[in-house]
């Protein structure tokens, strides 16, 4: 073999090595900061009675989100506020109705969990979530609650917002989230 050849194999080698270095010490920094996640919440400091200026929630209200291509729609979001309540870890929460439609089939269908904190931020106690296939529940993946397997609460919508600041603090999850709502100023 020539030298060359041993030197670029050599230097190749060495890159990955330190490349793979690189990965694992990011992914493990963000995996450690997840873990450093732990709202200090009380249930008495929160509501049903979601009246966010920028996320007012009545029981009843409806709203409809429809993408149109080619003059037709493709995809359909339903949401509405329902009059139940869910329990969790002694959190009393509304239900989020979400369900979304694509091509006129229903491909998700959420209940999510949210409750207001006495300064008015909307949090996130969790969703429970059935997935379709051509009308045929297949799975529930992207279901969490909050103190079950890890899964943490958290702001969904902020009281007062700046331009350019995200909802702060994400519900930490046991598994991958699926894309979630949440909202940018």
């Amino acid at each position: 073999m020539l030298l060359r050849t041993k030197i670029f194999l050599g230097v190749l080698v060495l890159l990955l090595v330190a490349g793979g270095a690189v990965f694992f010490y990011n992914d493990n920094i963000k995996r450690s900061r997840a873990g450093e996640y732990n709202p200090q919440i009380s249930p008495a400091d929160f509501t049903t009675d979601i009246t966010n200026k920028y996320f007012a929630l009545p029981v009843g209200k409806k709203m409809t989100y429809e993408t149109t291509a080619g003059g037709r729609v493709t995809e359909r979001i339903e949401i509405e506020i329902l009059p139940e309540k869910m329990q969790i870890e002694g959190f009393e929460t509304v239900v989020y109705l979400d369900k979304e439609y694509k091509n006129g089939q229903l491909v998700e269908e959420t209940r999510d969990y949210l409750a207001q904190h006495k300064n008015g931020d909307v949090w996130y106690f969790g969703e429970d979530v059935n997935n379709f296939w051509n009308g045929i529940l297949i799975h529930h993946a992207g279901s969490f609650l909050h103190g079950k397997d890890g899964a943490k609460a958290g702001i969904w919508m902020k009281a007062d917002q700046r331009v350019g600041e995200g909802t702060p603090s994400p519900p930490a999850r046991p598994s991958p989230p699926r894309p979630a709502n949440t909202p940018t100023v």
